[in-house]
């Protein structure tokens, strides 16, 4: 009890963690080579949670830094993380130390620092890790065309004439006057529907991923006819958030005819979010939890010139990882506060969307002799030997993600596209933030939770509960990945079959899965629907309307809303418009 009444300031822990995975001799070798602003050695991490009640106090920031100054690794001053908010305060502190003799670890005995904080952690092994240290202070980074921001030299594009362009806007007097002459009897859903600017994609076969979003109710993919009906400048003027590992923002083709191939380096980034001190040292598109294809797939599926659903959004890109790939709880903690710092900044009439598909594990994964054996597969990289002290530290870093994605709904311009999970249906979801679903549920329609179908027969393939209300394709999904010599430059990809080798091999592609691909394709969604006019409190009740299912019994799916109306006469279904649309099929053949 006495040790309980001594902590003043802080509520959970230190708590020690590698800043990589098991260290390969390649590893090793890359950050030998590390010469100009870094310094290479082996440490150790640790992350102090201060009690929510403190962390306005001004004196504890003075306090922490002069009782850890000594055990941090140099320069100290850069490697002392303060993990705040400029409008919610100091969550935590966290700090790389010089690791320990192997079976010892730090015993904190100090009185003043134990009045601080947890003491007594065990040392999890150490790994090898780079210290960046030198290196300015980056948080937001701003991208403007004609700049190199990778090692390859290569240059964005600048979006000419984009200014000029500006978005539909149904308020427009006009505007609404065409919507009641087209939906005379219809409501304001449908008259925006009705009145908005369409166009045709014409898209490969392929694309099954794509196509299904604007297939209304009733119709088969042979009525599209290869086409997504899309809303014209979708996306324009709205602003969407990844929150995710690294991204190519660059990706390219190297033939003549680049700029109708390229697939991201057409999108229009305005800024880059890092958690901790410093900035990737290879651009933007450096160590992530898994690899940079994940965040790029993200990106162009919202906003990408072959796949992405509503092309002319902006993006601000927020990596999970710091720029040494280091990914963890602080980490996180640390983006989604400069999230939401960022989003303060804004106009209040400017929606801010945010699609992360990363999950966190809760406290149903449990320390043990499998745990924490791959740094990609878990969160909590457990290594304590007092499994009490560790819960303890797991409950208070997952209170505090909880609370700022709390203080993120609080705002009344944000939406929160999080993805159910990849396990199996009949597993119930666990995992945060999608786990916040049942809490939002009818109460917040902004936090959405997204499930995952498979475009070719209408069914679920990953997790469901009842407050997932809407499902995107999550299997087939075209996504960009690097390509080298004409093949997969990832290994464990398979090389693309003869039939669809040219489209994949052109845009240099490869089929995903995963209900992380149908988290920005709702949000892009998102983006889409409010560029054509609809307003924020619009959006959930709207994605609800139009969401149906695609087989009797299957996920309400997501569809974009462009009714049958807009189509050529000549591509209308014979039932059309004189019948209601037809039932949903017991099973779906998506070559009818």
């Amino acid at each position: 009890m006495r040790v309980f009444q001594q902590l003043h300031f802080v509520l959970g822990c230190l708590f020690l963690y590698p800043t990589f995975g098991a260290a390969l001799e390649r590893d090793e070798i890359f950050h030998r080579q590390l010469k100009i602003g870094t310094v290479d050695q082996i440490t150790e991490r640790y992350m102090c949670i201060v009690h929510n009640i403190y962390r306005r106090d001004l004196s504890i920031r003075q306090r922490l830094a002069s009782l850890l100054h000594p055990i941090l690794v140099p320069p100290r001053r850069s490697n002392l993380q303060w993990i705040e908010s400029q409008h919610l305060g100091i969550f935590a502190v966290s700090m790389e130390v010089l690791a320990t003799v192997p079976g010892e670890s730090y015993w904190f005995k100090d009185q003043r620092l134990t009045d601080l904080m947890l003491s007594g952690c065990d040392r999890i092994k150490s790994e090898v890790i780079t210290a960046r240290m030198g290196v300015p202070r980056l948080q937001l980074q701003d991208f403007y065309s004609n700049q190199t921001y990778e090692r390859s030299g290569a240059v964005r594009p600048h979006h000419a004439g984009d200014d000029e362009v500006t978005s539909y806007d149904y308020n427009d007097f006009k505007n609404k006057l065409v919507g009641f002459f087209k939906q005379p009897f219809g409501d304001y859903y449908s008259r925006v529907l009705a009145a908005a600017p369409v166009e045709e994609r014409f898209v490969n076969t392929v694309q099954i991923d794509l196509t299904p979003l604007s297939q209304p109710p009733g119709t088969t993919s042979r009525d599209l006819q290869g086409t997504f009906w899309d809303f014209k400048y979708s996306g324009r003027g709205q602003l969407v958030y990844i929150l995710d590992g690294g991204f190519d923002i660059n990706h390219k083709v190297e033939t003549v005819s680049i700029q109708t191939q390229a697939e991201t380096r057409s999108i229009k980034v305005e800024k880059m979010i890092f958690p901790g001190f410093f900035p990737a040292q290879d651009g933007f598109t450096g160590a992530s939890p898994h690899n940079v294809d994940h965040g790029t797939a993200m990106m162009a599926k919202i906003a990408g010139q072959t796949t992405g659903v509503a092309t002319n959004t902006t993006l601000v890109l927020g990596r999970l990882s710091d720029g040494a790939g280091y990914y963890g709880p602080d980490t996180a903690l640390d983006l989604l506060l400069k999230v939401y710092d960022d989003i303060r900044t804004r106009d209040p009439a400017q929606a801010c969307i945010i699609s992360m598909s990363y999950t966190f594990p809760t406290e149903r994964r449990q320390p043990g002799a499998d745990f924490g054996i791959s740094d990609e597969d878990y969160f909590f990289h457990v290594g304590m030997g007092d499994q009490v002290k560790y819960f303890v530290f797991q409950r208070g870093v997952q209170e505090m993600l909880d609370e700022v994605i709390d203080r993120i709904m609080e705002l009344p311009n944000t939406f929160f596209v999080t993805a159910a999970g990849n396990d199996a249906p009949d597993v119930p979801i666990s995992d945060s933030p999608a786990v916040l679903g049942s809490k939002y549920y009818e109460k917040q329609p902004r936090f959405i939770v997204v499930g995952g179908y498979n475009p070719l027969d209408g069914e679920s393939i990953f997790q469901k509960a009842k407050f997932v209300e809407v499902s995107a394709p999550a299997r087939f999904v075209n996504a960009p990945v690097r390509w080298k010599n004409g093949d997969y430059e990832d290994w464990t990809l398979k090389t693309p079959p003869e039939a669809t080798f040219d489209f994949y091999s052109k845009h240099e592609f490869t089929a995903a899965r995963g209900t992380s691909l149908a988290v920005p394709a709702v949000s892009g969604m998102i983006a889409a629907w409010l560029s054509i006019g609809f307003k924020i409190e619009d959006i959930a009740p709207l994605m609800k309307r139009l969401a149906y299912e695609r087989i009797q019994g299957g996920p309400k799916v997501l569809y974009n809303g462009v009714p049958i109306s807009r189509w050529p006469r000549k591509q209308r279904p014979s039932w059309y418009p004189f019948k209601s649309a037809p039932p949903p099929p017991k099973t779906l053949d998506f070559t009818a």
